[in-house]
């Protein structure tokens, strides 16, 4: 009995092999005290999975040959990971905004999708060297060729540009928000400082910072970096940066989210972590579509004079969904 189980088998595959049932197989496998594995660590042999879920998986599937494994449930031990890429450590969850939605009143955490639930998969997987992107819903919708470009970048499948053969530009307003809206998952800012650098006359990456808004002890926030979608810069992140302090003085702030950048380029441009901040969240419209920033939801702004800033949202048809949470960089020069 020890050696079935341990080759794998349900105690239903057992029961078969054995000719007796599952309730028998169990009620031995009780009495030689032998551990039983949690039933979610067994993939699912009908896997329920969305229309647009599936556009997901079917893209990587046209640019990527190697293994592709979706509803994968042995990496964290039950957890399930929508799609996962072995080798390449790669995992991706598809977050629809319905299904992801914080529900307080239910049992267990797989459906309250509470505040640490998403960080929690990003962590399990960091822990076993595996890299985890995690997209909304809105996004592969709305900003589908983004999504693709950040997948692609990940599989080391997009067009590399030297840094060194790019040219340096100052960018207009208009320029850079453009750019940042087409290739960038949070689209523009209010950035002051608007650094590019073209190839062959064309914009291929963008730098911008502003002064540091959440964060007395630096001057200045990196707040956008992007390159140009299906495109890597190499040494694009480095060029702008070391263009930026020759310009400017004063340390420098970042912040990387959690949800699809674990930091690296920052730690190889000499940042330091300065803190690692706790999942935030957004609202969802009651046709789960959209998400809006949490500071449009302040209590003054919604009216929420007798009651939380939840309670009100919840009133209005809006509902929390949480993120990862972001790691703070600093970098002083």
């Amino acid at each position: 009995l020890q050696k079935l189980y341990d080759s794998g088998l349900t105690c239903e595959k057992i029961a078969e092999q054995l000719g007796s049932s599952k309730a028998t197989v169990s009620k031995w496998l009780g009495v030689h005290q032998i551990n039983t594995r949690p039933p979610n660590s067994y993939e699912r042999k009908i896997k329920r999975i969305s229309k647009e879920e599936n556009t997901l998986y079917e893209y990587i599937k046209s640019i990527y040959s190697e293994d592709i494994i979706q509803s994968n449930r042995s990496v964290l031990n039950g957890k399930e990971l929508d799609i996962y890429i072995p080798n390449h450590n790669l995992a991706i969850e598809y977050n629809g905004l319905y299904s992801h939605l914080y529900r307080p009143h239910e049992s267990n955490e797989s459906l309250i999708k509470g505040k640490s639930y998403h960080l929690k998969k990003t962590l399990g997987c960091s822990e076993k060297g595996i890299q985890l992107l995690q997209f909304y819903s809105d996004e592969w919708l709305f900003k589908t060729d983004i999504v693709k470009s950040i997948i692609s970048s990940k599989l080391n499948l997009n067009q590399k540009i030297y840094a060194r053969k790019c040219e340096k530009v100052i960018l207009s307003t208009h320029e850079k928000n453009e750019f940042l809206n087409q290739n960038h998952i949070q689209g523009e800012d209010k950035s002051k400082i608007k650094l590019g650098l073209k190839y062959d006359d064309e914009l291929v990456c963008v730098m911008t910072f502003c002064k540091s808004r959440f964060n007395n002890n630096y001057e200045w926030e990196l707040s956008r970096f992007s390159n140009k979608i299906g495109l890597n810069v190499i040494g694009g992140f480095s060029k702008l940066l070391k263009w930026f302090q020759s310009e400017y003085n004063g340390n420098i702030v970042s912040y990387a989210d959690r949800r699809y950048s674990n930091g690296n380029v920052y730690s190889k441009n000499k940042f330091e972590v300065v803190r690692i901040n706790s999942p935030s969240y957004y609202y969802v419209d009651k046709n789960c579509m959209k998400r809006y920033n949490r500071m449009m939801f302040q209590k003054k702004l919604i009216g929420a004079y007798d009651c939380t800033e939840y309670e009100k949202a919840k009133e209005l048809g809006f509902n929390k969904i949480y993120d990862c949470g972001t790691i703070c960089y600093g970098l002083n020069f």
